[in-house]
């Protein structure tokens, strides 16, 4: 008398079969993670960033060059390029007099500067905020760690605009 194999033997076509189910499910993770990609960057607008960098050395305006990129410290996100440097005038100190009453003094111009400019930006307005690049949000009256090709600085977000 034979005896039959009991058990769960997988033959080649087996394994075929499993084979095409994983590929098949691992193309359609790709497709749908594809499409996500392409909506969130299809949705980026250029936005012009106005800021301001302040009680910084003179010698530091030659280092802000039109075209630069500047790049958030923190996190690396690409904040834009550099388009123009709109002011560059002497740092103001504000000091009590002997009666208390506040005066605004100026640096001598080879001193310290503060120095207002605009970015080109890629990202998006949303309900919650400016989406830096689709990563990252910013915001005006907020302070970022900057670097450019030349330098680093702190700047403040002044203004958003859509270009």
């Amino acid at each position: 008398m034979e005896k039959k194999k009991n058990g769960l033997g997988l033959n080649l076509i087996d394994f075929v079969v499993i084979l095409l189910i994983v590929i098949c499910l691992i193309g359609v993770v790709i497709r749908v993670r594809q499409i996500d990609w392409f909506n969130k960057n299809s949705a980026l607008e250029e936005h012009e960033i106005y800021f301001s960098v302040t009680d910084i050395s003179y010698i530091s305006e030659d280092a802000l060059v039109v075209g630069d990129t500047f790049t958030l410290r923190d996190n690396g996100a690409i904040l834009g390029k550099l388009k123009s440097i709109d002011s560059v005038l002497p740092t103001t100190m504000y000091v009590k007099d002997a009666d208390g009453n506040v005066l605004g003094v100026n640096y001598p111009e080879t001193t310290r500067i503060d120095v207002t400019g605009t970015v080109l930006s890629l990202g998006e307005m949303t309900p919650n905020g400016y989406l830096l690049g689709g990563t990252t949000y910013i915001a005006p009256g907020k302070t970022y760690r900057v670097q450019s090709e030349h330098m680093d600085f702190t700047l403040e977000i002044l203004n958003i605009d859509k270009n």
